[in-house]
């Protein structure tokens, strides 16, 4: 990447304007920052040290600041002990992302003729949309545009989720408790509708589990620590 030997060039200036030493940029080498750090970029500054020109954290922060007045695509740095983290600016990321040239690169024809199947955001009937669902559309769209750009035909498809032990809670405690109600007539959405007949059996059923407990001389607490160890 061009940004490379643009930082590692400005590198070398920094060593030679602010240390009196001369490096060439083959010499200097970045490397992707590890995901535990902030930052894109690092250099280990390690090395220079043993020059005799200050601590690994000296001279990161000198370079740190020097990158930051010098190079307009930083916009950040942070040193762990030896490492210089660099972070770019967004808008050097979105010319980089605009100046890509899809048809240099062979995935865009690793699916041409396959079908892919994408199934999301797969809502809950018991209960509202939260953000754990928004988190499953970004995702679904994501994974579907990927495998548009590598020559997927892609089927994206949503399974409602009215199936199974929790909407059969929501209609038990209906069948008790609804006495006939509906969205309509209560004023509620119906998403909040279903979701209090659900939480009602919850709610009952741990009374009385607990009541059974009880009765067995066990302290629910107690039965719930015991669980959680099996």
């Amino acid at each position: 990447m061009d940004i490379l030997n643009i930082l590692s060039k400005i590198v070398c200036l920094a060593l030679e304007k602010k240390f009196s030493k001369e490096y060439s940029p083959e010499q200097i080498s970045f490397q992707p920052t590890r995901p535990e750090f902030e930052g894109d970029y690092t250099l280990v500054v390690f090395p220079f040290s043993k020059l005799g020109i200050g601590s690994p954290e000296e001279i990161g922060n000198q370079i740190g600041h020097f990158l930051t007045e010098e190079c307009s695509a930083v916009k950040s740095f942070n040193v762990v002990k030896g490492f210089l983290n660099v972070s770019l600016t967004d808008s050097f990321w979105a010319s980089w992302m605009a100046a890509l040239n899809m048809a240099q690169f062979p995935f865009s024809t690793v699916g041409k003729g396959k079908i892919a199947v994408v199934e999301f955001p797969s809502p809950n009937t018991n209960k509202p949309l939260h953000l754990g669902h928004l988190r499953n559309c970004f995702l679904g769209d994501s994974v579907s545009r990927i495998l548009k750009a590598g020559g997927y035909e892609v089927k994206n498809v949503c399974l409602y989720n009215d199936r199974g032990i929790a909407i059969c809670k929501s209609m038990l405690m209906y069948a008790k408790e609804g006495n006939a109600s509906t969205p309509e007539s209560t004023g509620m959405k119906p998403d909040f509708f279903v979701v209090q007949f659900y939480l009602a059996f919850g709610e009952q059923q741990r009374e009385e589990v607990a009541a059974k407990l009880s009765l067995l001389g066990v302290d629910t607490k107690d039965a719930r620590v015991f669980m959680l160890g099996k």
